[in-house]
């Protein structure tokens, strides 16, 4: 088992050595997201970022966006206004910085922090509503949030006075179309359809569930780039007549059904991949092969994708590996992807190449 798994890291660093890197316009993983912030309009905000390492000081860039993915001019601590800001924490340095806008509109948008690819940074953000005095009259906390293309938010509408608000991110540097769907259980909420949004680049969405759906339920809604590439940040807020609250978005795991016909059109593999997937690291998940559960990891490059799993018992002769590589489509209203399974001997010859397709499930 531990020579199996040994040579599971060897084949992946191989291939994530062999692969290019990530594409620019999608955030690094080194990037910390805030996805939603509110500013002016009796609400300002709190940054905190802390050095939780120690190791040397820490150089750490944020940077504002707003709805339209323009530059938000902010004001730090009561300074100038700029978009953008620079600072040093030392070493286990945690700072508080006080976030303004000019006017009495509410700003809405989100925030980007850069650091050292190498550097762990602790973040959150909590903006305050002061209304007319000058204490405030309500608070909320906002985390980190990573970048994914499928996202879950649980959503409380089982009155008019509930409120569920989803914040949504694009820290890309082109549109990003996001589709929308409410569920109770397995079934679709009766009176809603799919409905997308298109995020421009750099861009924020911050909308209620009951304006997408003037329904009342509680459920789920989910959030999926729709598209072959991409991905979102999401976080959610609950509000109701006295306060508002935060709740923590989901990433979903994606299920994919397999087919891996020979070149006669004869079915020779059927299955399920079940996995989460990260875009710094790629995904891990689990493979039922013809009733069989077998670990697999892969990643994602653009439209490339690769996946490598074991052979198990059932498997050919002589096979080691499975490596499936191929391209990511959309197609109308699902996302598949066709390629070539290779069977891959112990020595590392190719054994025998096959065509499969994976139909992402929604």
């Amino acid at each position: 088992m531990r020579t199996r798994f040994v040579k599971m890291l060897l084949c992946m660093n191989l291939f994530l050595m062999c692969c290019a890197k990530p594409l620019p316009s999608q955030t690094a993983g080194f990037d910390i997201l805030i996805p939603h912030i509110a500013l002016g309009g009796g609400y300002r905000g709190i940054l905190y970022l802390g050095d939780p390492v120690g190791l040397a000081q820490r150089d750490v860039e944020v940077s504002f966006f707003d709805d339209g993915g323009s530059p938000l001019a902010v004001r730090i601590n009561s300074g100038p206004a700029s978009a953008s800001t620079r600072l040093t924490l030392s070493r286990f340095e945690e700072k508080g910085l006080t976030l303004t806008v000019d006017g009495n509109s509410v700003r809405t948008g989100w925030v980007r922090i850069r650091c050292d690819r190498s550097t762990k940074l602790n973040a959150s953000l909590r903006f305050l509503f002061a209304g007319s005095g000058a204490s405030p009259t309500d608070a909320v906390g906002i985390f980190p949030s990573g970048a994914q293309r499928v996202w879950y938010v649980t959503v409380d509408r089982s009155t008019a006075g509930q409120y569920t608000g989803i914040g949504a991110a694009n820290p890309n540097n082109r549109p990003l179309e996001v589709e929308f769907n409410f569920y109770q259980g397995a079934k679709r909420v009766p009176g809603t359809t799919a409905v997308r949004k298109t995020l421009a680049p750099l861009g924020h969405l911050a909308i209620f569930a009951h304006e997408l759906f003037p329904v009342n339920f509680s459920g789920v809604a989910t959030l999926e780039v729709y598209g072959v590439d991409g991905n979102l940040s999401v976080t959610a807020l609950h509000a109701d007549a006295f306060q508002y609250s935060s709740l923590p978005a989901h990433t979903a795991v994606e299920v994919w059904d397999l087919a891996v016909t020979d070149g006669s059109g004869s079915t020779v593999e059927n299955g399920t991949w079940c996995w989460k997937y990260n875009e710094s690291t790629g995904f891990h998940g689990v493979a039922s092969v013809d009733a069989r559960r077998i670990d697999l990891r892969g990643s994602f490059e653009g439209n490339r994708f690769e996946l490598v799993r074991f052979a198990g018992a059932g498997d050919a002769a002589g096979t080691d590996l499975h490596v499936y590589q191929g391209t990511l489509e959309a197609q109308q209203d699902r996302t598949m992807i066709r390629g070539k399974r290779l069977e891959i001997g112990t020595g590392g010859a190719i054994l025998r190449a096959t065509n499969f397709t994976a139909t992402r499930l929604p």
